[in-house]
């Protein structure tokens, strides 16, 4: 078929072709038509989340052979002249792009040289996807076709560059010091990306901030040596030591030495932590983490006087985890709010790593707790607390219309202060104006102040799982609806639940987050439509701030910063109170959420308000989210009409279907929220039960008629309401909270008899009526003078 002039056998001629890209075999292609269908450009660049147009612009292009797409990424030289062609057939890590049309290795993005030696730095990177991304975030990168091919680099090409970043991939550990070999008179540094981060493409697609990546990696890049042949150690004057020449400590012994002072531990589920003391105080970080790292550093240059290598790092990092897995002993680690015996222990977050402690009668601020915190980089720094102050002082600063809602701002508060859950749900709704991200802020300034307190919604669970691993509270504002995964995924974080996904570059481990965590969500929309978020729902309905009584940001939050540490205190001070009385409280019902319940009572001795006011602001709060679901739910709302007048209906599913579609019209039966099969109406009615049944509409769905037929039931019974009443038993002992010096403002015998209390002084905020524990049935419509006229002007946006 062919004749080589030079003498070549045929072999070498297809072998030839088929590196260059030019040999066709229609079996080869069709081979891979059948088991990946090809590559095209749309595909790679949805996966790897980049512009198609920008792919092109820069040299990729589809082709096809004998039908089959394939991918095509151009090479060009520093004069941006086209020097080779590498094809990719498919996404496999197996197979990396070959060559055609001129074989010879070469860096991937020479001809993008020239515009980066300005700046002086240069990343490499290994492959096209990589040095690609980083192009899209306008970050100077060339990549190297492979960690096998380093002849590409030549001093040449880095004229006028003074540093060179490469970024280590856990499997290539010595790429930098191999780089460091070829580039003489450079300063060659090693980014080592964090554990479960592979490459800046992967950054990229699972949605981290690229830029804050790479900038904290440059920060903690180290110089690097040439690594020596044959990986020996290489003497000052530049010539392999000789082997005969007496051992001497290696830089990874003097590195295991110098961590025998941090005491290593796991937690519960296998993740390895260091205790290190840092000047004199101690912290917990995990051993992979940028701050241990930082520690081990600087303990080795002040040592030795220089840096480390950075395999040598690497590798001790990795036998310091072996050693806290299996020789350290198991502990658990808590973000932000501890539960320690019958205590409370509240991470201040400060530089100083100290901490609240909350006793049954007094809270202070200790050095070392007895319980270990770990930090996340988002975390912000709460307050120190002062004595004496009341909750009354938070009222101005929030947009809260009755003396109901901010009962239940406050109890949401005291309930995130508790180590365990479940936490309610707040969710703030309102027009624009009505300062839902400012109340969400203030919410979580006294709780777990973050860097971002708000956040946009979750891609996916994951993303929602690593912010629960990383804080306490968690915010997410402007809403706009929420998908049902979503809601469902909160609901799981108030009251408990797993979040399982498998660990990167791994098949069968798992990561598991089991957590709850107190949620705030704000929105215009109605986010509670689903009967099971609302049922775990604090819902407020904030009105629209007049123009007159607007301030500046700069002015309300310097208000407010002022009066957090008196309103923190009067709030630990509640949370002393809850911690001594929540085993005397007795409620009349446990409504869901009864811990939370239970709790918050137990606390109202110590707040401004007459005992049984949280459970009828509660009560009045369920009703209203009740409401707002069956009106959302259009099957609720059919239901509800069919059986206006009637005690009792029974019949099969699909009886129900054909009843309920007359009391809707067309346009609601063709709608995606109406259900369009009887089995998708029995699934609708069960989720929507528990708050039928609260309206006096009990509905069994499951039960069989005599000859085999499944039936749903529908009867009318008394509705079922939350008793108003909740208070602590009467407490024999006179002994005040003893939370200053002097005597408290709140500390006194608690009972639900005629007897006064503290909160019947003239001081407090509902003034000192004779009948101030009497009644008090509906928050909604008494008692909404908390407010004086100069307090409403200190609301903001």
């Amino acid at each position: 078929m062919f004749y080589c002039f030079g003498g070549c056998s045929q072999e070498a001629v297809v072998q030839a072709l088929k590196d260059r890209g030019l040999w066709s075999n229609r079996y080869r292609y069709q081979a891979m038509h059948d088991q990946t269908g090809g590559l095209t450009l749309a595909e790679f660049a949805k996966n790897k989340r980049l512009d198609p147009f920008f792919l092109a612009k820069l040299g990729v292009f589809e082709a096809h052979g004998q039908g089959v797409p394939y991918l095509v990424f151009t090479y060009r030289d520093h004069e941006a002249q086209e020097i080779k062609e590498a094809v990719r057939f498919r996404f496999s890590m197996a197979e990396r792009p070959k060559s055609r049309k001129g074989g010879k290795p070469t860096l991937y993005g020479l001809w993008r040289l020239p515009e980066f030696r300005p700046g002086g730095e240069l990343i490499l990177m290994e492959g096209e996807s990589d040095s690609l991304t980083a192009w899209s975030y306008d970050l100077p990168a060339v990549g190297i076709p492979g960690k096998t091919l380093l002849k590409t680099i030549a001093p040449a090409h880095f004229t006028d560059f003074h540093t060179v970043y490469v970024w280590q991939e856990p499997d290539a550990p010595g790429l930098p010091g191999q780089v460091a070999a070829r580039l003489p008179g450079i300063a060659v540094k090693a980014m080592v990306p964090p554990e479960g981060v592979k490459d800046i493409s992967e950054a990229h697609c699972s949605g981290m901030d690229v830029i804050a990546l790479l900038d904290g990696l440059k920060a903690e890049a180290l110089t690097v040596a040439p690594a020596p042949p044959d990986g020996e150690d290489v003497h000052p004057d530049g010539e392999a030591a000789r082997k005969n020449q007496k051992r001497q400590t290696t830089q990874a012994e003097l590195l295991l030495d110098l961590a025998a002072d941090a005491e290593l531990f796991h937690t519960p589920a296998h993740e390895c932590y260091a205790r290190i003391l840092v000047n004199d105080h101690k912290e917990v970080w995990p051993v992979r983490s940028g701050g241990f790292r930082r520690w081990l550093l600087r303990k080795f240059y002040e040592a030795e006087g220089k840096p480390p290598q950075s395999e040598a790092l690497q590798s001790v990092v990795g036998v310091l985890e072996a050693r806290a897995q299996f020789d350290g002993s198991e502990r658990p680690v808590w973000v932000r709010v501890a539960g320690h015996e019958r205590n409370i222990y509240l991470d201040l977050g400060n530089s100083a790593w100290k901490a609240l402690e909350i006793t049954p009668h007094a809270w202070q601020v200790v050095a070392e707790p007895p319980v270990f915190f770990r930090r996340s980089g988002s975390m912000a720094a709460l307050p120190y607390p002062e004595r004496g102050g009341s909750v009354a002082e938070l009222r101005p600063f929030l947009n809260v219309g009755s003396d109901s809602d901010f009962i239940l701002v406050v109890a949401w508060i005291l309930a995130a202060m508790r180590p365990c859950g479940p936490y309610p749900i707040t969710v703030l709704n309102g027009e624009q104006g009505a300062a839902k991200s400012t109340t969400g802020r203030i919410m979580g300034s006294l709780t777990d102040p973050n860097i971002s307190p708000l956040r946009s919604p979750p891609r996916e669970e994951r993303d929602l799982a690593i912010y629960a691993h990383n804080s306490w509270t968690l915010g997410f504002d402007n809403l706009s609806g929420l998908p049902n995964w979503l809601s469902d995924a909160f609901c799981r974080l108030s009251t408990g639940g797993g979040v399982f996904n498998r660990q990167l570059y791994t098949d069968r481990d798992e990561n598991i987050l089991d957590a709850m965590r107190p949620i705030i969500l704000n929105g215009i929309d109605s986010l509670t439509e689903r009967p099971d978020l609302a049922d775990r729902a604090l819902i407020f309905n904030l009105k629209q701030i007049p123009d007159e009584s607007r301030q500046s940001e700069k002015q309300f939050w310097a208000k407010f910063y002022q009066a957090q540490p008196r309103i923190l205190g009067a709030l630990l001070d509640a949370v002393c109170m809850a911690l001594r009385n929540q085993d005397n409280v007795k409620l009349a019902a446990l409504p869901r959420l009864a811990d939370f319940a239970i709790w918050v009572t137990a606390a109202e001795p110590a707040l401004p308000w007459p005992p049984g006011s949280f459970m009828a602001a509660y009560t009045g709060n369920r009703q209203e989210a009740v409401e707002l679901s069956l009106e959302a739910d259009v099957v609720a709302v059919a239901l509800r009409a069919h059986m206006a007048d009637k005690e009792l209906w029974s019949g099969s599913p699909s009886e129900l279907f054909e009843v309920l579609n007359k009391h809707v019209g067309d346009d609601v039966q063709k709608s995606r929220a109406w259900p369009k099969a009887p089995n998708k109406l029995s699934n609708r009615l069960k989720r929507a039960a528990t708050f039928l049944r609260a309206i006096g509409i009990d509905v069994e769905v499951g039960g069989w008629s005599n000859d085999g037929k499944r039936m749903v039931s529908i009867r009318r019974v008394p509705a079922r309401g939350q008793s108003t009443e909740g208070t602590v038993e009467t407490v024999k002992s006179k002994e005040p909270c003893a939370l200053s010096p002097h005597d408290t403002p709140h500390g006194t015998e608690v009972s639900h008899g005629t007897e006064k209390t503290s909160h019947d002084s003239e001081k407090e905020p509902w003034g000192g009526r004779d009948n101030n524990h009497d009644g008090f049935p509906d928050t909604h419509d008494t008692h909404d003078t908390l407010l004086s006229p100069e307090d409403l002007r200190e609301i903001v946006v």
